[in-house]
């Protein structure tokens, strides 16, 4: 089994995977993977296990599974405050955070997706929250007649800590081409790029989810 949730839903699954999921030898063996982003999972600092769960490790590897992935999602330039929604250090533990795109650790660019129309990014990225009607490219360029857009290498992302919180740190990166040079989904700092935790590793999660699959389906055949 595959659990994917975001924001008040990660802390749904979160409460599953610790009540029924990490406390069972047998449940535990048919979990792929937990994908939890926009919350935050305690583990003990410097550690992958433990905190939130006992038994049920952070993801290290793309061959990995039986773990969670976690992040949440502020742009460097507006790093979370201390008052900061998610990814707060707790007593004695700290918020993990896991790149979708390089669970070992380390900064790289994302495969990020997003709705292609500004109505579309409205309706499926939380209303009428302002800053969401994107142009991904140049008119003079052409138009987009797909639902979605790619934008492989327009966000480079890693792990950071900042004022007691860890989190997935974005960095746009320009271009001189027809692309848009950024992209939406900024709420106030203490929310941060909340709207947008899975656009903006879609299509790495896409990718981790088969390796993670294939690893399972290999060790269980």
């Amino acid at each position: 089994m595959i659990l994917i949730g975001h924001s008040q839903g990660a802390g749904i699954l979160t409460r599953l995977l610790a009540r029924y999921v990490d406390t069972d030898a047998a449940t535990r063996d048919l979990l792929v993977a937990a994908y939890l982003a926009g919350t935050s999972v305690q583990v003990p600092p410097g550690t992958d296990v433990g905190g939130t769960f006992d038994q049920l490790p952070l993801c290290r590897a793309d061959d990995q599974y039986g773990c969670v992935v976690t992040w949440s999602t502020y742009r460097s330039a507006v790093p979370p405050p201390p008052t900061a929604f998610f990814g707060a250090d707790a007593e004695g533990t700290e918020a993990a955070c896991t790149n979708p795109a390089a669970l070992a650790g380390g900064r790289v660019p994302l495969t990020s997706r997003f709705p292609a129309g500004s109505s579309d990014a409205t309706d499926d990225l939380g209303g009428a929250t302002g800053g969401l009607d994107a142009a991904w490219l140049d008119p003079a360029a052409g138009t987009i007649d797909t639902p979605y857009v790619v934008l492989p290498g327009l966000l480079v992302a890693g792990c950071a800590e900042w004022n007691g919180h860890n989190y997935l740190e974005i960095v746009p990166v320009a271009d001189t081409g027809p692309r848009a040079d950024d992209v939406p989904g900024d709420l106030t700092p203490e929310w941060g790029m909340h709207l947008v935790d899975v656009n903006v590793v879609m299509g790495d999660l896409q990718r981790l989810l088969v390796t993670q699959a294939t690893a399972w389906a290999a060790a269980h055949h």
